[in-house]
């Protein structure tokens, strides 16, 4: 009944106040609730009311809806319907956090991060996924998309060094990192630092041609610097 009369008189506040008390007093059928609620909403383009309703589902009902997917929508509201990048952010940030290896949620992400400036933001959430990450190769493709990112297009050395030493703690034969590593202590003449991660090259090379040829390099690095 009160589906049939918000059809009628969408803007009837009786039956927007009875939707409201089942969402908060009556668990059987709240759920339900807001989804006429969020229908409603969406047909008076009222979006603080939506995004007020998103957040309850996510709250309250994860189990009835797909909470990553909810958080993409409440960034996507924040951004396109309430012109609020910030909380765009935040709430991408959210659906990344739960589906880190999604690439469409990590674009938009990385898209409200250069509009914003916020990499050390940025920065920040991705250490915070990296922590809840149980595989060494989820934990590695993460960490070689931030150093394409902080590396390649932000030139933070300091940070790309550290995300290519992690790399290599988590996979010592990983060849990206050893790569990387190599330019970025020859750009920088970072004469120790480079024989060092040579040398660990060497360490982990399979086949014995590879190793001479690490091993020579180390030799004409040592004896011109």
């Amino acid at each position: 009944q009160v589906s049939r009369l918000l059809e009628r008189e969408p803007k009837h506040e009786g039956a927007v106040e009875l939707l409201r008390k089942l969402v908060e007093d009556h668990p059987a059928v709240s759920y339900q609730a807001t989804v006429l609620l969020e229908a409603h909403y969406e047909l008076l383009e009222d979006w603080q009311g939506l995004a007020e309703i998103y957040s309850t589902q996510i709250d309250r009902y994860p189990d009835e809806i797909s909470v990553v997917e909810k958080y993409r929508d409440l960034a996507e509201l924040y951004d396109a319907r309430m012109g609020d990048v910030d909380g765009a952010f935040m709430y991408m940030s959210q659906a990344f956090r739960l589906e880190p290896g999604s690439e469409a949620i990590h674009d938009r992400l990385l898209g409200y991060a250069e509009t914003r400036g916020a990499w050390d933001e940025l920065f920040g959430i991705y250490l915070d996924v990296l922590v809840e990450l149980d595989s060494a190769a989820d934990r590695n493709n993460l960490r070689r998309k931030m150093a394409r990112l902080f590396h390649d297009t932000l030139q933070s050395l300091e940070r790309a060094e550290m995300l290519y030493r992690d790399i290599l703690d988590d996979d010592p034969k990983d060849t990206f990192a050893h790569e990387r590593l190599t330019d970025l202590y020859r750009a920088g003449e970072e004469w120790e630092k480079l024989v060092d991660v040579l040398r660990q090259a060497e360490s982990v090379a399979e086949g014995k041609g590879a190793r001479i040829r690490l091993l020579f390099e180390i030799s004409r690095i040592c004896s011109e610097h």
